[in-house]
């Protein structure tokens, strides 16, 4: 590259509009639809529109032994002895989790702060110009904190096998649910609803949508490939207290995601590789606090 300084902070800020997917700060609009794709003017972590309950994917039930959701196709009829969530097996806490998620999308908001740890160009060749552009980066990235309405993730899509260990347990009245979900690996085009993090914590998608429209911000288009990029989720814990009447009262729902991009172009110039390493915290009425 012909002047490093002034690719890497182009690349820098190009990276900022890739991480907060032109987030402008404005929360999302009450719906009615059921959860739809998201589209590249949504928040970067998108927290999905709040379900129909007349939609056909949900089960009404009014009994509280059983779950009240069907799960697509299969309608979920598991009983569940809540006055011993300890001996729950992990398909039990999830569907558990699923229907208090449901009962309190309309109800409650969601607060999400992201945190840059780590950030790197080809490897630390130009580290003293990283060095330069973290600050403003990590500046950027936190003012871009957003409250939203709804619960995180495409949960009414979780299942036990998104999840790696789980337990439950009695609060006074409450019920505890705490979840580590098996980690998960996306290329540059993926689901902000799927996997088996996503399914819990929305992730990042497809970033190809974002990066197509960097020129309307005034800076160089980034064409990257799928088989260049890599998106790995790892540490992603739900933890959320839930009441009698089976509503999430708080919770926090967290992962950390490290991007790598190979190969690509930033303008007409190539970046060999790019790796960002970032802590993504989602909070309810101030996190989880038994």
């Amino acid at each position: 590259m012909k002047n490093p300084k002034l690719i890497t902070l182009i690349l820098s800020l190009s990276i900022i509009m890739l991480f907060t997917a032109c987030n402008n700060g404005k929360s999302n609009e009450s719906v009615t639809s059921a959860p739809s794709e998201p589209t590249a003017e949504t928040s970067f972590f998108y927290i999905e529109s709040i379900p129909d309950e007349s939609n056909s994917d949900y089960a009404s039930n009014t009994a509280t032994d059983k779950t009240v959701l069907s799960n697509n196709t299969t309608e979920i009829t598991q009983e569940i002895k809540e006055e011993n969530p300890s001996q729950w097996s992990v398909a039990q806490i999830t569907d558990y989790y699923k229907n208090a998620a449901y009962k309190s999308n309309k109800k409650v908001k969601s607060e999400q702060v992201i945190t840059l740890k780590d950030f790197s160009i080809n490897n630390g060749q130009y580290e003293n110009v990283i060095d330069f552009v973290i600050p403003l980066i990590s500046k950027f990235i936190a003012n871009s904190s957003t409250e939203k309405d709804g619960i995180t993730g495409g949960f009414t899509n979780l299942a036990a096998s998104d999840v790696h260990s789980a337990r439950a347990y009695k609060c006074g009245n409450n019920t505890v649910i705490e979840m580590v979900m098996v980690n998960q690996t996306d290329g540059a085009k993926g689901d902000m609803l799927g996997g088996s993090v996503g399914h819990a914590i929305s992730v990042i998608g497809d970033i190809t949508q974002v990066t197509n429209q960097l020129s309307n911000y005034g800076l160089p288009e980034i064409s990257i490939s799928e088989k260049d990029t890599k998106i790995i989720y790892t540490n992603a814990t739900v933890k959320a207290v839930i009441s009698p009447e089976g509503e999430i009262l708080n919770g926090t729902w967290e992962y950390t995601v490290e991007i790598n991009m190979n190969n690509y172009k930033v303008g007409n110039s190539t970046v060999e590789n790019t790796s960002v390493v970032m802590d993504n915290v989602i909070t309810v009425n101030g996190g989880f606090a038994k």
